[in-house]
């Protein structure tokens, strides 16, 4: 179905699978258990020998998100660079980490970084979706935009395509001290795609089924105001005539 309908998938792989039981991953500390590495190594050679050479097949995603501490660059580099390349080869790595706005190393240092790991595409969130204060989601969003107009000349330059993780959610705080992911406010949702699309080559969302999406009759999943959002969404690209006219 997704080959029918031009979809470009990236197919999803990482340190949690049998490795479940860490609830915080991204504490991961040393020393890493070795079968970590063989799961992962395993799942991406069956994903590839699998869904490879399907029309829709754009590359995998590397399903672990990380603020770039020095841990994590290495953690990329002994899991992308060495373990997975060796099985896969060129196949597009895509990852999609914490704000660039916040990372572990001085930002200078990022691109060198990225390049060690053999990643493809660097889509950073943009925190957009974090907080119900506009103006503070905003600032966390220019963090990320002002990083990127830092880096992303040089990360290009690297051979790294540049996209960004537009939040289309806002963060519900619940009782038990996690949150729900629940349509954002389209007035945010614009701002932050002006601010940040002069500055990548695609915008991403994390989010799109439940929070976005239209509800139809097949399409029943969703938060109730996730059709509001749809729909203001569409009148957004309209007004920018962005919105592809169906083929007569």
């Amino acid at each position: 179905e997704a080959d029918r309908l031009g979809m470009k998938v990236f197919y999803a792989i990482g340190l949690r699978g049998r490795v479940s039981q860490v609830r915080d991953y991204n504490m991961m500390q040393k020393p890493w258990p070795d079968y970590w590495f063989k799961w992962n190594t395993a799942l991406t050679k069956a994903l590839v020998k699998s869904y490879g050479d399907r029309p829709s097949f754009s590359g995998l995603y590397l399903a672990y998100e990380s603020d770039f501490q020095p841990l994590h660059i290495e953690l990329y580099e002994r899991l992308v660079a060495k373990d997975i390349r060796s099985v896969v080869g060129k196949v597009p790595v895509l990852v999609s980490p914490g704000s660039l706005g916040k990372v572990g190393i001085p930002l200078e240092e990022l691109p060198a970084a990225i390049s060690r790991t053999s990643i493809d595409i660097l889509a950073s969130q943009d925190y957009g979706g974090r907080t119900h204060d506009v103006q503070n989601a905003l600032k966390l969003v220019q963090g990320n935009a002002e990083a990127l107009k830092k880096i992303g000349p040089k990360l290009r330059e690297n051979g790294t395509t540049v996209w960004s993780n537009c939040e289309t959610f806002v963060l519900d705080r619940t009782p038990d001290g996690r949150g729900a992911c629940v349509p954002g406010p389209i007035e945010r949702i614009t701002q932050q795609i002006e601010i940040q699309s002069p500055l990548v080559d695609k915008l991403i969302t994390w989010i799109y089924p439940g929070v976005m999406n239209k509800h139809t009759e097949l399409v029943t999943i969703g938060h109730p105001s996730s059709n509001k959002l749809n729909a203001d969404y569409v009148k957004y690209l309209n007004s920018k005539g962005l919105l592809a006219k169906p083929a007569s």
